[in-house]
């Protein structure tokens, strides 16, 4: 690390099969040299480890790419879905905090969806939301 920082991914790549990922992402993380591991963190999402893609999905906030967090929550599910939504229900950007709204649908959290789609008048995700959620107390209230 202190002598060849960017060859460090190439190392990780290479013993990824016999390392710790949780470990691994844990040391980077204390000493915030995360964004330096990013093709690493990439490279081994695969396996679908909760701290590598609570990582990952740390880094593509902070590199504000809304569809790549999109698409990285879509198919990686292995980390704390809740804690991201209201992280991200906050978040300035418009497409975050749809995102937000996405992770709570999907959690069956339609109220916390369906308000935060309301207050940002995204009507078509409320409609969507009512509608798979299949309750019309939910239906009557976006009404």
């Amino acid at each position: 690390m202190d002598e060849s920082p960017l060859l460090i991914n190439d190392l990780l790549v290479v013993l990824s099969p016999r390392i710790d990922h949780t470990r691994v992402v844990g040391m980077f993380q204390k000493n915030n040299h995360l964004p330096l591991i990013k093709p690493y963190l990439l490279s081994v999402q695969q396996a679908n480890n909760k701290a590598v893609n609570t990582a990952f999905n740390e880094l593509l906030i902070e590199e504000e790419d809304f569809k790549g967090l999109r698409d990285n929550v879509d198919h990686c599910d292995n980390f704390d879905n809740i804690a991201l939504a209201q992280r991200l229900e906050k978040h300035e950007l418009l497409e975050f905090r749809r995102i937000a709204s996405h992770l709570y649908k999907r959690n069956k959290r339609w109220k916390q969806s369906l308000s935060l789609s309301k207050k940002d008048k995204l009507y078509k995700d409320c409609m969507e939301t009512a509608a798979e959620s299949r309750d019309p107390e939910v239906a009557e209230e976006l009404l």
